[in-house]
């Protein structure tokens, strides 16, 4: 079966589809004439990307830290069960030297993860019925303590966390849940950074890791591989290793 078969007229919902990542999943799925549910923040942006998947695309604009908002989701997924759910949204913010800011923390907690609760409580009943999938984005800041992330780090690291105990819980139920856990992929919230990005990757590129991953049912989607691999053999090391590795590396940032 060709990549796109496999999204041809599925019935997709993607959170955090107005930009980035998820606006860039959702035109690509479209082209493989999926049909739609995209949630975002931003109005305009959302109906821009919309703008570009065709008729068989529904909106749903609001924050997600708003009930009402999580309210329209469940309704959405109890009215046309989902094939796949794809909870993208999130965002990024990172310590200032020598600094840490609880309320910063508490509001990546709460953006990265408190609302993704919420949203996985409010599709996967649906999900049961269908026997749909259920994907949510992580990071591989989730693998190990980085320099000035302790939000966003220990928020991806409880995302990945919660992937791996629902999919223990629900694939034996035919509810796959997959962790896509990105590197550093070029989109509006990286190009904020004032760091070094190694191993960039285009969207699009990103996109299709993403999509393949979900094709094969994936527990874990991970990219690029010549930084989550490193990752991973670091991260198997004993603990006092992994510390002075990533001291070492991370001081040459």
């Amino acid at each position: 079966m060709k990549l796109g078969d496999y999204f041809k007229n599925k019935r997709v919902l993607i959170t955090g589809a107005s930009s980035g990542i998820g606006a860039a999943l959702a035109i690509q799925m479209s082209k493989w004439d999926a049909h739609l549910v995209l949630v975002g923040r931003n109005e305009g942006r959302l109906a821009d990307v919309a703008g570009k998947c065709g008729q068989n695309t529904a909106l749903i604009c609001g924050d997600l830290r708003d009930p009402s908002v999580i309210n329209r989701i469940q309704k959405s997924a109890e009215a046309a069960p989902m094939d796949i759910v794809i909870l993208n949204a999130g965002t990024a913010s990172y310590d200032a030297d020598e600094s840490f800011d609880a309320a910063q923390f508490n509001e990546l907690i709460n953006s990265n993860v408190t609302t993704m609760a919420h949203c996985v409580q409010a599709v996967l009943p649906s999900l049961r019925k269908s026997r749909g999938q259920l994907a949510l984005m992580s990071s591989l800041a989730a693998y190990g303590g980085l320099p000035k992330s302790s939000g966003y780090g220990a928020g991806k690291a409880a995302v990945r966390l919660l992937a791996q105990s629902l999919d223990l819980d629900f694939r034996h139920l035919g509810v796959p849940v997959t962790c896509i856990c990105p590197g550093f992929v070029q989109t509006p919230l990286t190009d904020q950074n004032r760091f070094p990005m190694p191993f960039l990757i285009d969207v699009d590129s990103a996109v299709i890791r993403i999509a393949k991953g979900l094709k094969a049912r994936s527990h874990e989607i991970h990219f690029p591989k010549r930084l989550s691999l490193l990752l991973k053999l670091v991260m198997s090391l004993p603990a006092a290793w992994q510390y002075q590795l990533l001291r070492w590396a991370t001081a040459r940032l």
